[in-house]
């Protein structure tokens, strides 16, 4: 985590503000405050950097603070992964791509390295799309977003791809077709990652749990797709959280037949976890900041930067 924030430091433009969220680990949070302090990184004109610590652990409720809680005022609005470096000129080659392309809400940078980083690189330039692990919205997208008071529902693992489907769409697909043109696809825009290691039991529980919240996602998208494409409703009347989402859509008039349930079993497992309850009541807790920098107060910095990390993300390997 240090390593990323550092590179996050050295991407970043004067005048920017840094914001690391490290959601349900406090022993992380911690020991990253502890470690900056030690040893500040070095930063550049007016950089400013804060660690907070989020008692929820959920990836969709941290964009969220980021969104509507946090509230910083921008031009842009960087997003970097826990476990995603981003080379040293990914942020501003990002940036020239939205500056040159005015009619952009975001854009996204492309993997370069993993098992599947090619089969990526090849996907986003023919058909778009938004990597969730280092991306940049438009000041005029977030505007929307926190206009609308769109909230990503909570537990949801296909977060980058309802944020595309939903700029795609304009933010209201009764009136705007899907467009992927509003998402500018930049390849040399990259990061790079530590990958895991089977031979590594934590690194093979990761693994293993990644492959079945893909599961889950492959769920979650198509009831995101049965929202916005098929009802043609605004992002911002999506249920609160994903169960509820999914649950929706699966006991709807327009979810799986029988026999797709029967052609993909593991579909009914995902679908007993939706139906667990869960207590969702610490997504309610505020932020708490760990560390800040001798410039961590910045009235309108020019840039934003924003770290998310989940306490597996680090072990990740993009798919």
């Amino acid at each position: 985590m240090n390593e990323v924030v550092r590179a996050t430091v050295i991407a970043a433009g004067a005048n920017s503000c840094i914001d690391v969220l490290v959601n349900g680990n406090h022993a992380l949070a911690a020991g990253l405050a502890a470690a900056l302090e030690k040893n500040p990184p070095e930063t550049a004109s007016g950089i400013a950097l804060n660690v907070w610590y989020l008692a929820f652990g959920d990836k969709a409720q941290t964009l969220n603070v980021i969104f509507h809680t946090l509230r910083r005022n921008a031009h842009l609005f960087y997003f970097v992964d826990g476990y995603a470096r981003p080379n040293h000129d990914a942020l501003a080659l990002l940036e020239r791509a939205l500056t040159d392309d005015s009619g952009a809400l975001a854009a996204t940078g492309v993997p370069s390295v993993g098992r599947s980083a090619e089969q990526q690189h090849l996907a986003m330039q023919t058909s778009g799309g938004l990597h969730g692990n280092l991306f940049v919205l438009a000041e005029s997208a977030m505007n929307q977003i926190r206009r609308r008071k769109f909230h990503l529902p909570m537990g949801l693992y296909r977060v980058d791809s309802l944020i595309g489907a939903v700029i795609n769409f304009n933010f209201d697909p009764a009136r705007y077709p899907w467009t992927p043109a509003r998402i500018a696809v930049v390849p040399k825009a990259s990061w790079s990652f530590t990958p895991l290691s089977l031979w590594k039991l934590r690194d093979l529980q990761t693994h293993l749990k990644r492959v079945w919240r893909q599961t889950a996602g492959a769920l979650e998208n198509m009831a995101i797709k049965d929202h916005l494409v098929r009802q043609r409703r605004v992002a911002e009347q999506l249920p609160a959280t994903a169960p509820e989402l999914v649950l929706n859509w699966w006991h709807g008039s327009h979810g799986p037949s029988l026999q797709q349930q029967l052609r993909n079993p593991a579909w009914n497992l995902v679908i007993r976890k939706f139906k667990e309850s869960r207590d969702w009541s610490d997504a309610a807790n505020p932020p708490l900041r760990v560390y800040g920098s001798k410039h961590a107060v910045i009235a309108t910095p020019e840039h934003q930067r924003f770290t998310d990390h989940s306490p597996t993300s680090p072990l990740d390997t993009p798919t």
